[in-house]
């Protein structure tokens, strides 16, 4: 395997490095960090078409690691299963949203970014870096919103690429323009690799589609298959060779119906099969098969009231229905309302106020769960902004938490809803190129939800309201671009107090700094991304140390080459101690577009 490196490493470098063309791909344009939204609620941080391209994302993923107050848990390679936790928050407290929808799986949160898109697809990352309304409860900790470009600013595109673990790549996407305002894309995506670890190979498909009339309406569909080793994945150390085998679809229709009123529906389904020890024969107990079908189905509509230029409300109302049918978990289904009104005014033109008020209800509950946030934002000087917000958010428990029975693990029917109140500020600014921001949050945690148990000698671990956790935090962070260098320097201190102490399936392994560092550097016709990222957890004594390299060289107008190497110093380190973790990974690509 150490020879198969070298020769793909060598093959690239001399490719990179072919006869100098004039690059034709746009300037690219730096992570920003935004005071409010143009019809919506306030994101943290905005990844734009040309950040993505400038990452070589080989997940989704990768592109939003860089977030200080963000942890990615990786298990496995990066196309399999991905956490991601905001502040000291867990996986399942992160909303994620497609187009504005919410699609977090009713069944785990593991499921989360099983969402059956291309990352040729993936035109904008919008990142709220605490509790968030946008979608309702779920944006508990934090909320990620991804988009597609609009038809009129994509290409078609075929790349491929090959890389280590014996790892195949291969994408394309057509678009066609039909007429002046109508358009179409249609992509797809393979991948499989034999995998770096007994029970880490996997094998996917993804194909996505994209019928769009410009201010009028789009339509976009979905459909994915995986079947990957999940060694470990839900038993850390304990040796077992699981699988998983997961087909998903989502369909949307997202409709301008009048001037100042907009209209979504959705469905989505998921299909996973799961053997939690594919090493022994199906009679043997410790097979032990699942399968899961889950079903959501949600509407909404905005209405848009344009008071003036500077001052506008927004009146959202959504009902959804999500349901599974489970070897395991059983036959459920729940409807839930929720309304969403939010106001963004402006006074004096240096004082911004946004303000919303959520109502939630599951048609099963017997009453409404209200959800009022603010923001205020102060810029009486150029170039510094001052702001203090506020946000009381919820979580309901999805099934697995409520119903799962075996493994060494059991649900809880009688779960209570996970509840915080959030205050936070902060102050941004800029001083030449530079741009600086500081900013601080108190977040009081109720009723979480853990898979706990009080004694190592207890035999299960069971879903738990565990109580009180009361989260501070600080992040600091400076973005320098110089002549043709772009630096940006991320670093995050976490803390935190339990009214309760208990054994944690997965550890609490959280976060108490994390430092990232992201250099972008063009030397003539070569764009070179060097990331450095740095994580220090609670309860472990050694660190990690992340490096990732990748270089581009475009090889024409319509062509560019790439080698990315993540975890350059071949750094062995479980990020959730018990779950096997991969060595260096190098795969090279190349991309045509026309």
């Amino acid at each position: 395997m150490l020879k198969a490196n070298k020769i793909i490493f060598t093959a690239w470098i001399v490719l990179l490095l072919a006869v100098p063309v004039k690059s034709e791909n746009p300037a690219i344009t730096s992570m920003r960090i935004l005071v409010e939204g143009d019809a919506e609620p306030e994101y943290g941080y905005v990844y734009e078409f040309d950040d993505i391209l400038k990452e070589n994302a080989i997940s989704i993923t990768d592109i939003f690691e860089d977030i200080a107050d963000v942890d990615v848990v990786t298990k496995g390679l990066p196309e399999l299963q991905n956490n991601v936790k905001f502040n000291e928050g867990t996986y399942e407290q992160t909303g994620v949203l497609f187009e504005g929808i919410k699609m977090n799986n009713p069944q785990t949160g593991h499921y989360n970014f099983d969402i059956p898109i291309t990352l040729l697809d993936i035109g904008r990352i919008d990142v709220v870096n605490n509790a968030s309304l946008l979608a309702g409860s779920g944006g508990f900790s934090g909320l990620i919103n991804i988009k597609t470009p609009q038809i009129s600013e994509a290409k078609s595109k075929l790349v491929t690429g090959y890389g280590t673990y014996n790892t195949f790549y291969y994408g394309a996407r057509l678009v066609k323009s039909i007429g002046k305002k109508s358009g179409i894309n249609v992509s797809g995506e393979k991948s499989n690799s034999d995998g770096y670890h007994k029970g880490t190979d996997y094998d996917r498909f993804t194909g996505f589609m994209k019928y769009e009339k410009k201010g009028s309406f789009n339509i976009m569909a979905g459909y994915g298959e995986k079947d990957y080793g999940a060694y470990d994945f839900y038993t850390p150390g304990k040796g077992n060779a699981s699988r998983e085998k997961i087909k998903m679809f989502f369909s949307i229709l997202d409709w301008n119906a009048l001037k100042d009123v907009r209209i979504k529906a959705h469905i989505s389904t998921h299909h996973d099969t799961f053997v939690l020890d594919s090493d022994v024969d199906e009679s043997s107990p410790s097979y032990y098969k699942n399968e899961h079908d889950t079903f959501v189905w949600s509407t909404e509509a905005v209405y848009k009231w344009l008071i003036n230029t500077k001052n506008r409300i927004l009146i959202k109302y959504m009902y959804d229905v999500d349901s599974i049918e489970s070897s395991n978990l059983g036959n459920h289904n729940r409807h839930r309302n929720t309304g969403l009104v939010t106001g963004f005014f402006n006074f004096a033109k240096i004082i911004n106020i946004n303000l919303n008020l959520g109502a939630e209800k599951y048609i099963e509950n017997e009453n409404y769960d209200i959800m009022p946030s603010g923001t205020l934002s102060i810029a009486a000087i150029k170039d510094f902004n001052i702001y203090g917000s506020y946000s009381h958010a919820i979580r309901y428990p999805n099934y697995t938490e409520l119903y799962y029975s075996g493994g060494g693990s059991i649900g809880n029917p009688d779960l209570l809803a996970e509840r915080t109140h959030v205050f936070d500020g902060g102050i941004k600014m800029n001083i030449d190129k530079a741009k600086i921001n500081v900013s601080g949050f108190y977040r009081a945690n109720y009723d979480l939800i853990d898979w706990a148990k009080d004694l190592i000698t207890d035999s299960d671990f069971q879903t738990q309201n565990i109580g009180e956790v009361n989260v501070i935090g600080m992040t600091a962070g400076i973005h320098m671009p110089v002549d043709n260098m772009d630096v940006k320097v991320n670093y995050t201190y976490l803390d935190s107090y339990r009214s309760k102490d208990y054994i944690s399936k997965y550890g609490l392994a959280y976060l108490r700094n994390k430092l990232s560092v992201v250099a972008d550097i063009e030397i003539l016709t070569i764009g070179i991304r060097f990331k450095y990222i740095y994580k220090k957890y609670i309860k472990r004594e050694e660190p990690l140390h992340a490096f990732d390299l990748s270089v581009t060289r475009d090889l024409s107008k319509w062509s560019r080459a790439t080698i990315k190497i993540k975890n350059m110093l071949n750094t062995y380190y479980e990020e959730i101690e018990g779950i096997p973790a991969p060595g260096r990974f190098i795969i090279g690509s190349v991309e045509a577009g026309f």
